[in-house]
Order: structure tokens, then C-alpha cells, then sequence
């Protein structure tokens, strides 16, 4: 169980039979009473914009600035306690570059630094005042920073040296929070910050390397795979989306990797981000079982009962993997809603 999740309590004990007397190697028999598992609802979730402003941005910025308002609603409709943060896909370390014309009006500490036109509001949360208009303004960071994305680079500098003790990031990442890392970007992660024409997916041990690290930095950060994602948009290919000036393919595979989603930026924003506000609810509503099931799951949430959907639309399913019970669409409980799982649970076999 992910720390986040809390199984509170268990309403019933079921009848242990051995299978020939020989512990631990039993089974749950059929007519035990089922385990009665009331969980809460996660409330809380870090979100981490890592944003290109480059010079090709412009537009794609004021797209985000013009749909986050659809996007946060369904977070603020349920109470959830968030944090929102922006970085820069700028991967420059001179710290001249930093105080200079690109980020002339926007507090940082260089790269990975969390940016901000708000001394006082390093990142956003809905105690913020003006909210909306604060995210509007932080994240149209212009067009004047480097050519050279490196988008996820700069999230690992973000999550690790910028995040330690006495560091700009300190306090932003909280270990009982749920971390949604979300890049924007027009192109796709480059080699260093010196050479724009060599992309990274033509270096692939480069390319694999760089996804690995972010992979054990996330998972040293939040301790566990199943507390955080990472979701794109960018452009799967020119032919689909000519419009950007590169491909986005290492920074999509990191997202396929590492539990998120993928987005065109050439896409409507308005259902891009809805989809990966559906997507970060989903992952905050997951709940460990204490055993594997062994026959039907029935599910109450508030008393009623919700449907199994193994189409992942509307309702529940249970994800072997993980044994865990995950909701979907309209199905994703109400902050501070009771959820009720009833099962035979059975013991692992030797």
C-alpha cells in the first residue's frame, strides 16, 4: 500500500481453513465473512508544469493560460488540496542567463527552479488569491528562453537538487502527495544546451539513460511508482502535427513510461488537459486490497453500489498488478466519500 492510501478498518475477521493443516500455505474458505475495507479518498496532488519558452511558444502558452480554468475546476469542485508549480524546459546554468532579459519579472534559482511573477506565491494552492489569473501570468513565460529543450532534465534537476534541504523547491514536494509532472513543448528533449539540431532520440543510450534516471529520481522522491506520473504534450510526428518544430518522441515515451499520458500539441487544449485532469483523478482514487480477492468484489461508495467496468469509462475494476481497486469517469468518489470493498480474500500460496 502506496502511502498515501489508508485502509481504516476491518469490520470483520474471516474463518482461516488450512489446506491439509500446514501454515501459511491456507485458503480463505467460500463462506468466510469478507473483509469490510473503509478507505478515504487521497485529497492530496502536487502539480508540476514544465513549460518551453522558446521562441516557437507563444501561442501554445496562451492556450494553457486560456483553458486552466476548465482544467482546475474539477480539482477545486472536490476539495482537493493541490499545489501547482511551473518550471522552464531551460536547462542553462549561467546564472546571468537566468537574471537577465529571458526571465526579466520572474523569480527563480536557475534551472529547474520554480518560476513565478509572485514573490509571495512561489506556487500556487486554492488559498491563492486570484488563483486563475496567477497561473495565467506564470505560465506565459515568453519566448525568450533557450532553444534547447530539455525538458526532462530540467524535471529531474527540479525533483532532486532544486528539492533539497535549504533549496528553492524545498517544502513543494510533499511525501503525502500525489505528483503529476506535466511538459509542454514544441520539440523534443535535446543532448545539451549547445547543439539544437542533435535531438536525443538520435543518441538512444542517451535517450534510455535520461528516462531511467527520471524513473529512480521519481521513485526515491515519492517511494513508490504508483504516487506519481508523468504526461506529455508535444508532437507525436510532423506529418500529424506540422505545426511544432519537432517531434516529441523521447519526451512521449517517457510519459508511456512512467504511468502518464500522451497529448497532441497541435490538439484542442481544453480536452487535452480535461483527459489528463480525468487521468491524475483516477490515480488518486486507487485502493490497496490487504490480499488478493478470490470471487466477486462487490463496491459501495456512500452506501451505493458502483459497477464493475472493465472498460475503464464508468465504474471500478480490480488491477491484479497492484492489487488495487481503481475508479473511472463518474465513478471517481467525492473527496471524504466512504468506500466499501467486500471480498473473500485469499492467502498466498508456498
Amino acid at each position: 500500500m502506496s502511502h498515501w492510501q489508508r485502509l481504516i478498518s476491518l469490520s470483520a475477521i474471516p474463518l482461516l481453513v488450512a489446506c491439509g493443516g500446514d501454515l501459511p500455505g491456507f485458503r480463505v474458505d467460500e463462506t468466510s465473512n469478507a473483509f469490510v475495507q473503509n478507505s478515504s479518498v487521497n485529497d492530496k496532488v502536487d502539480m508540476l508544469f514544465v513549460i518551453d519558452n522558446s521562441g516557437s511558444m507563444a501561442e501554445e502558452q496562451a492556450a494553457l493560460a486560456d483553458n486552466f480554468e476548465t482544467f482546475i475546476t474539477e480539482f477545486s469542485s472536490r476539495d482537493l488540496d493541490f499545489r501547482i508549480g511551473i518550471i522552464a524546459t531551460d536547462n542553462r546554468d549561467t546564472p546571468a542567463w537566468w537574471a537577465g532579459a529571458p526571465y526579466a519579472g520572474i523569480l527563480n534559482d536557475g534551472a529547474g527552479s520554480l518560476l513565478s511573477k509572485y514573490a509571495s506565491y512561489r506556487w500556487l494552492s486554492p488559498e491563492t488569491p486570484s488563483l486563475v489569473d496567477k497561473f495565467k501570468d506564470n505560465i506565459q513565460l515568453g519566448t525568450s528562453g533557450s532553444g534547447y529543450e530539455m525538458p526532462i532534465t530540467a524535471l529531474n534537476t527540479a525533483i532532486t537538487t532544486k528539492a533539497a534541504t535549504g533549496e528553492w523547491n524545498e517544502n513543494f514536494f510533499r511525501s503525502s502527495a500525489y505528483l503529476a509532472a506535466i511538459i509542454v513543448t514544441d520539440e523534443d528533449e535535446s543532448v545539451s544546451t549547445a547543439d539544437a539540431s542533435y535531438v536525443i532520440d538520435s543518441n538512444a543510450t542517451t535517450a534510455a539513460s535520461r528516462i531511467t534516471t527520471l524513473k529512480s529520481n521519481l521513485n526515491t522522491l515519492k517511494g513508490s511508482s504508483s504516487d506519481y506520473s508523468v504526461y506529455t504534450i508535444a508532437a507525436e510526428s510532423l506529418a500529424i502535427c506540422p505545426a511544432a518544430l519537432g517531434k516529441g518522441e523521447l519526451v512521449k515515451a517517457a510519459a508511456e513510461e512512467l504511468g502518464g499520458e500522451f497529448g497532441s500539441i497541435c490538439d484542442d487544449f481544453a480536452d487535452t488537459l480535461v483527459a489528463i485532469g480525468d487521468n491524475i483523478l483516477t490515480a488518486l482514487t486507487r485502493f490497496s486490497l490487504a490480499q488478493p480477492p478470490e470471487g466477486d468484489i462487490t463496491v459501495t461508495v456512500n452506501g451505493s453500489l458502483v459497477a464493475q467496468d472493465t472498460t475503464h469509462t464508468n465504474g471500478w475494476d480490480y488491477l491484479p498488478a497492484t492489487q488495487e481497486i481503481e475508479f473511472y469517469g463518474a465513478a471517481v468518489p467525492p473527496s471524504g466519500a466512504v468506500i466499501d470493498v467486500d471480498y473473500v480474500p485469499a492467502a498466498p500460496l508456498d
